[in-house]
């Protein structure tokens, strides 16, 4: 049975998307759900960072390997983290995200669905089309919104 998507978004940064998004990580990993956080915040994600922990591959390393290709698979580039869960990290380099296209997105999402109870993506508040992807492909959409005018505008 393929697994749930959710996807945590905000139209403002600063919102605490990777708080909630790697608490709901911990929180289904606790219930005994094989959980995957995926840093899709591409030009500044700070999942491995707020989890204090250095990934080896990236999102990004996916894409130029084993995604194109078909040599290796998801699990070769996610990281355990001490916390239960896995994540796939954002790139290292914020210009590279622009390398990460909706079509990498979407595939990382068929096959982290095929390997995971639980997916959750952890996206910028910037609207591009990977984001776009993401919200596509989820089944639940978490969207963080504040009192503050930036948020509910539009």
């Amino acid at each position: 049975m393929a697994g749930t998507v959710i996807t945590v978004t905000s139209a403002k940064g600063g919102a605490g998307k990777t708080t909630v998004a790697t608490s709901l990580a911990a929180i289904y990993s606790k219930l005994h759900f094989k959980t995957l956080v995926i840093d899709a915040d591409l030009q500044m994600g700070a999942v491995a960072l707020n989890l204090n922990v250095a990934p080896i591959d990236t999102i990004l390393d996916y894409t130029k390997g084993g995604l194109t290709t078909g040599t290796s698979q998801l699990s070769d580039h996610v990281l355990s983290t001490g916390s239960g869960f896995d994540i796939l990290a954002a790139p290292k380099n914020p210009i590279a995200a622009k390398r990460i296209k909706a079509k990498h997105i979407e595939s990382i999402v068929y096959e982290a669905r095929q390997d995971y109870d639980i997916v959750i993506l952890d996206t910028t508040h910037i609207l591009t089309d990977a984001k776009l992807a993401a919200l596509d492909s989820s089944d639940v959409i978490v969207n963080l919104v504040s009192s503050e005018q930036q948020s509910v505008k539009n």
